[in-house]
């Protein structure tokens, strides 16, 4: 495919740079004055660029730019006295391959070169070439070159894929311009019109084309690889590739058949392109080299860069983002469709094809394997009838199981396109959607009826939420891939044996009607938001009220309404009070709601982000959720419990404790004691109470396999820097802890229980507790000092990437109903954040009685229960200067300094 780039309109005079020398040790002079040249060029280039010039002009200035740099250094090179006498233009041809050749040169991409040599060339033109090469990288011209003749390329270009596509995109520069001329007709005859399937079936295999045929979600990445990425450039360059070797076209444009392409569709293209270049210009200015990530940290930066301004609703970085979504969605799309297009048998042969392995459905529909196609030749019939068309399509899809070929997503999005709002209102269109979300494989059949366009038509406030991104460090994908992903995770607990979710697989099995759960997942975000032109669900029942019966939509609403309230109560309070298990029973009301609110909680935790499940919250929510199961069933249970645990540890500790000694216990312990530790800790307490008769301490550790955690406990003689000891000790081995819970008693012992969470080192360190254990007899025995223990602690923990920056937040509050201050401390989660804060309240005297940690994303949510001096945390000042110490020592990287 030859190239041409239209000339470059800012204007240089690279005369001003002198003369080369012949002198190789006078050329620095030189260099000097071009590259002078270069640089003030390449800054008007970006103020241009940042006055909101266009993607492509910009990358064409800049191709434009290099060209002529390159054309006067050849031609000043060829009148030098040394070369003046030998016909060296006449030798050679300088080509631009690749992207350069393409004329898609951004800031910082290559300069890929091609000198297209004779088979017997001159010596003085072997050395004019070798002379050239080191001026154009004296002068900053980092290129990347290659010296060949004609049948040196073609035979590259027969045996190696990445060869003969760089020979795709070619470009003459100067030179010899029959040369280039022979090349390009030897190309095409030899190579690229030569086993054109193939070719580019081995594209579809490679791994930067891979999306083409997998079909990639591409908002399933919050840092896309704009090059390489899903909707990506690559996307668009295959598809030219492939029009070349199937079409023989030098540009998109000439394919010339709408069937294949519309001009509406080209435009639309154009369109996302131009703003893609536009971005990766700015990332490459910003980076100052060539880079294609939109990594979290640079895209608020490159938004504001770009001219997104924030507003009470929306950040300018998620408007940026959203705005990025829907263009690499777009260039997938059509990049895709003509790739396949390109890819599939010619007319005559696809004929025969389809009559040996199709099946016809009727209304020029075929099925083939699990995919619906539609007939060429029916396209003028679709036309006619495009409101039944894109009805029909989804009746066959969804009945028959099947996902629509390429082309028939695209035939249905462009009929979409001219369809009106309220074709998809009635009563066949509302159908379609109700029998979608009753599938068995409803994330499949919701998928193409996103990727078509017909969902958001269908459901207009699921529509709100396209590519929608929250830019809150919690929220891996954007608004609608979240959505996609809760019903995938919803089906996947019936179709899969899942051990660890056994419950939750039961709970799945016996709630019949998961349609309420479905229809709330796509309501989610429309629901959340605030912004004036979106209306919430309330407003507008009055459309949806025909999709489902009433007793349905209060189901969705209460979904809604409610949609955090278990993730919030498990994760962030202490579930074994009682007063917190009857306030989330109670909001429930039913055990069926309690039940979909257990579903719709798992499958948010594992949509969200990667790692936001884990089997630990598998746990803290199975137990919510069994406490407030029996308080549905029997309100009277949450008041009986403390009896019912006194009455097992007689059972079970008869035989080893005297009823005096097990009363004697219980007397010591706090108030809540019975109503919030089971009697298996109840047992453990005592046994370790009875051991420390003769030592310091006792540090018990066991591991608990289902929720993937050890549970340590540790018993002391008084409070006495107990409690930060212990964090200490297990921050110096790099520990994740997930929780902790102090219960001191009348005689001054205290019990610290302690969650560290479990991993392959530990797996891998069977003398990691004694190790601990160790180094806790050396805090307390004041042998060892915490700053000193830190100073040597483990640093196993692999390196992550940069994460975005999270301003440390505290609240203290005081509810009328707890006997302790609760403080909320949000921050970057990292290593040692925990012992940070617990080290902070020691030095205010602050007694900490239980723990709550926690992860969303990047954050770390900590929640504590405190009291200072037996009392709550009241006074402002106060207040105000443990919040000022907290987060000062938050921001303090050492851990042994604070």
């Amino acid at each position: 495919m030859t190239h041409s780039i239209s000339h470059y309109q800012f204007g240089i005079d690279f005369s001003r740079a002198g003369d080369i020398s012949t002198d190789l040790r006078q050329r620095n002079e030189f260099f000097k004055k071009f590259k002078g040249l270069l640089k003030e060029e390449h800054e008007k280039i970006l103020v241009w660029h940042r006055r909101g010039a266009g993607g492509r002009e910009v990358i064409q200035a800049h191709t434009g730019l290099i060209d002529e740099a390159l054309r006067h250094i050849i031609t000043s090179l060829a009148s030098n006295e040394s070369y003046a006498r030998f016909p060296i233009l006449k030798e050679f041809a300088l080509i631009a391959v690749g992207g350069y050749g393409r004329g898609e040169m951004n800031p910082a991409s290559d300069i890929d070169l091609l000198f297209l040599r004779p088979k017997n060339i001159l010596k003085s033109t072997d050395q004019f070439i070798q002379d050239v090469t080191s001026i154009f990288w004296g002068v900053g011209l980092e290129i990347g070159q290659s010296c060949r003749t004609i049948k040196d390329c073609i035979s590259l270009a027969e045996e190696d894929i990445t060869i003969k596509t760089s020979m795709i995109d070619t470009r003459y520069l100067i030179g010899d311009r029959a040369r280039y001329d022979l090349f390009r007709r030897s190309f095409l005859k030899n190579v690229l019109n030569k086993n054109i399937k193939g070719f580019l079936e081995a594209k579809a295999r490679t791994p930067g084309n891979v999306n083409l045929i997998s079909h990639e979600t591409v908002t399933a990445y919050p840092e896309p690889n704009i090059k390489e990425g899903p909707g990506g450039l690559r996307d668009y360059h295959s598809a030219l590739w492939a029009a070349a070797a199937r079409f023989g076209c030098v540009s998109l444009r000439e394919i010339g058949r709408e069937d294949v392409v519309t001009p509406q569709e080209l435009d639309s293209l154009d369109s996302s392109l131009n703003f893609i270049f536009r971005v990766r210009n700015e990332l490459h200015y910003i980076k100052k080299r060539k880079s294609d990530t939109l990594s979290h940290a640079l895209q608020k930066k490159i938004a504001l860069n770009l001219g997104y301004s924030s507003d009470r609703e929306q950040t300018s970085v998620e408007t940026f983002m959203r705005d990025y979504y829907l263009h690499a969605t777009n260039i997938q799309n059509i990049s895709d469709s003509i790739f396949q297009q390109c890819l599939a048998p010619k007319r005559a042969i696809r004929k025969v094809i389809h009559s040996l392995t199709q099946k016809s459905l009727g209304d020029g529909f075929l099925s083939s394997g699990d995919t619906l196609s539609y007939r060429r030749d029916e396209l003028g019939r679709a036309k006619r009838k495009k409101k039944s068309l894109v009805f029909r399509a989804f009746e066959l899809l969804i009945h028959n199981d099947l996902e629509p070929e390429t082309q028939l997503k695209r035939l249905i999005r462009l009929e979409i396109e001219n369809m009106e709002d309220e074709q998809f209102q009635e009563g066949v269109a509302q159908r379609l959607l109700v029998q979608a979300l009753k599938s068995d494989q409803a994330e499949k059949h919701l998928r193409s009826l996103h990727e078509t366009g017909a969902l958001a038509k269908l459901l207009p406030e699921f529509g709100q939420s396209v590519c929608m991104v929250s830019y809150d460090f919690y929220h891996h994908f954007t608004a609608d891939e979240h959505s996609m992903r809760k019903v995938g995770f919803l089906e996947e607990l019936g179709s899969q044996q899942l051990k660890h979710l056994n419950l939750l697989a039961k709970i799945s099995a016996r709630l019949e009607d998961k349609v309420p759960l479905k229809m709330a997942f796509l309501l989610q975000f429309a629901h959340q938001s605030k912004l004036p032109d979106r209306a919430g669900l309330e407003q507008s029942r009055g459309e949806l009220k025909d999709l489902l019966p009433f007793e349905d939509w209060d189901r969705v609403r209460f979904l809604l309404n409610n949609q955090f309230e278990m993730i919030e109560t498990a994760l962030h309070q202490d579930i074994h009070q009682p007063a917190v298990v009857q306030r989330f029973a109670q909001k429930m009301g039913s055990p069926e709601r309690l039940d979909m609110l257990f579903l719709f909680s798992y499958c948010e935790l594992r949509a969200v982000a990667p790692s936001a499940w884990t089997s630990y919250k598998n746990v803290l929510l199975a137990e919510l959720y069994h406490r407030a199961q029996a308080y549905l069933k029997d309100p009277a249970s949450l008041q009986q419990q403390p009896q019912a645990t006194r009455d097992e540890v007689y059972r079970d500790l008869n035989w080893e404790f005297t009823a005096s000694q097990i009363e004697e216990h219980l007397r010591q312990m706090p108030d809540d004691y019975l109503a919030t530790c089971n009697s298996v800790e109840v047992a453990l307490h005592m046994r370790l109470g009875r051991s420390l008769e003769s030592q310091s301490f006792v540090f018990d550790h066991y591991p608990n396999a289902e929720g993937a955690y050890h549970q340590i406990t540790l018993l002391c003689e008084s409070m006495d820097g107990a409690f930060e000891n212990l964090i200490g000790a297990l921050t110096s081995k790099s520990m994740n802890i997930l929780g902790a819970r102090i219960l001191p008693s009348l005689n001054g012992r205290v019990f610290i229980s302690t969650l560290v969470e479990d991993s392959e080192y530990l797996r891998n360190q069977p003398n990691i507790w004694s190790r601990i254990e160790k180094d806790l007899d050396n805090l307390i025995s004041k042998r060892v000092n915490l700053p000193d223990l830190l100073k040597n602690r483990t640093r196993f923990v692999e390196k992550k990437a940069p994460e975005m920056g999270i301003v440390p937040k505290i609240q203290i509050e005081n509810p009328v109903d707890e006997p302790y201050s609760i403080v909320r401390v949000e921050a970057r989660d990292h290593m040692g954040m925990l012992y940070k804060i617990v080290r902070r309240f020691g030095q205010f005297n602050i007694q900490i009685h239980r723990a709550i940690v926690s992860t969303q994303g990047g954050r770390g949510i900590d929640i504590f229960y405190i009291s200072h001096f037996g009392g709550k945390v009241a006074r402002p000042n106060f207040i105000l200067r443990i919040k000022e110490s907290v987060i000062q020592g938050l921001l303090h990287k050492s851990l042994e300094d604070l």
